[in-house]
């Protein structure tokens, strides 16, 4: 069960590990419908490690240590499995030389699974993120003929949409961290086979980092704003993105909606930037990568700018209140 706390959103009890039932229709779904599991015994593998951890971690929290050791041990058999899927990495037209581009991909990995993790805060938050890239990812696998990409995206989509009935605000059941690890496992999984050019067998990583923006940029701020206030970067707060929209006053409902568009938006400029290339989409990337750092100033500004407009139409229609108006906000009036 999940109690409320000081870090907790939730005011009542809730149960967790809702992850379980996603990764056991994930399998069996590659168990019945794909024909050659032992190609999969790497990725199989990789991801029942991180269910295990995260089961642990649900009924008794495991420290940050050994479920680092359990995420690398993941990411090596998923970089396994995928060694024969792709000769070269590039990042923005740069081709990483090897064995550098194993390094990045097993860090980008870890990286990833953790963003996933510390990203689910909210009700519906994560399923909602999953099931948006779980769809992309479905659509690249059919458009490359990939069985095992359209197999688990499918499953993914089914289970997600199920479990997302009882996730919603406000949640039954929560993904826990056996939910979340192995949900980061599956989309870095997926969104990693998308960025590969099966004529090149180059794995664009810039896409799949566009494609995880929201999440991935997250999870960077949080870890550099630890660090530079002396704080161990692996202990939790209340630093992450939805805490610091949720304290500007906005609803549980309002929140959901911004960072679920943000992944509406960096969805969009991936697919761009992978099917019309140019310098445009990257800078697209970086504006909104701003906005959503700076998001809490974002929503102050919006707010000011609209009771600005709302004052400008009211004193259109009744003038006498442009007077008084201007003599509250004058500094040197007698008024304050």
């Amino acid at each position: 069960m999940d109690f409320p706390g000081e870090r907790r959103i939730n005011s009542y009890a809730v149960p967790r590990m809702g992850g379980i039932v996603i990764y056991i229709s994930a399998l069996i779904s590659i168990i019945g419908f794909f024909n050659d599991l032992t190609e999969l015994r790497f990725f199989i593998l990789g991801s029942l490690s991180l269910l295990l951890v995260g089961i642990f971690d649900d009924i008794k929290d495991v420290s940050y240590q050994k479920k680092f050791a359990i995420q690398f041990v993941a990411a090596l058999f998923l970089l396994i499995y995928l060694s024969g899927t792709y000769k070269t990495v590039n990042f923005l037209g740069i081709a990483i030389p090897s064995p550098l581009d194993k390094i990045i991909l097993m860090i980008f990995i870890v990286g990833v699974i953790n963003a996933i993790n510390l990203y689910d805060g909210m009700d519906g938050l994560v399923t909602g993120f999953s099931l948006l890239i779980s769809f992309v990812t479905f659509c690249f696998g059919w458009q490359m003929n990939n069985q095992f990409l359209m197999i688990l995206s499918a499953s993914l989509i089914g289970s997600l949409i199920g479990f997302l009935k009882f996730n919603l605000f406000p949640a039954r059941i929560f993904l826990g961290d056996s939910g979340s690890l192995t949900l980061g496992f599956f989309l870095i999984t997926t969104v990693l086979i998308s960025s590969t050019n099966p004529a090149t067998k180059n794995i664009d990583l810039s896409f799949s980092v566009i494609l995880l923006a929201v999440p991935v940029i997250d999870t960077l701020r949080v870890m550099a704003g630890r660090i530079l206030n002396l704080k161990n970067p692996f202990l939790p707060d209340l630093s992450h993105v939805h805490h610091i929209i949720l304290s500007t006053n906005m609803s549980y409902i309002g929140t959901l909606i911004i960072l679920q568009s943000f992944s509406v938006i960096f969805t969009a400029i991936a697919l761009f930037y992978l099917f019309k290339s140019g310098i445009t989409w990257v800078l697209l990337f970086v504006l909104f990568s701003i906005t959503l750092l700076y998001i809490k100033k974002v929503i102050f500004m919006y707010r000011k700018f609209r009771k600005y407009i709302q004052v400008k139409k009211f004193s259109l229609k009744y003038p006498i209140f442009i007077t008084f108006f201007t003599l509250i906000q004058n500094k040197d009036s007698k008024w304050n």
